[in-house]
């Protein structure tokens, strides 16, 4: 990626097992509907923030 060039987020994936740190292939993720609302509010706050 260049240097003070533009970045895309191809995917969002939320995952219940962060310990392991990876995220191989056929694993699947945890749908957002899952999450509390607070939670939920949190995560989209930040990703709002990211894409700032």
């Amino acid at each position: 990626m260049d240097e003070g060039g533009d970045r895309r987020l191809a995917e969002i994936r939320l995952d219940d097992r962060p310990e392991d740190g990876r995220w191989p292939p056929g694993r699947a993720g945890r749908p957002f509907g899952d999450l509390d609302p607070v939670t939920a509010s949190e995560a989209l706050a930040d990703l709002a923030a990211a894409a700032s």
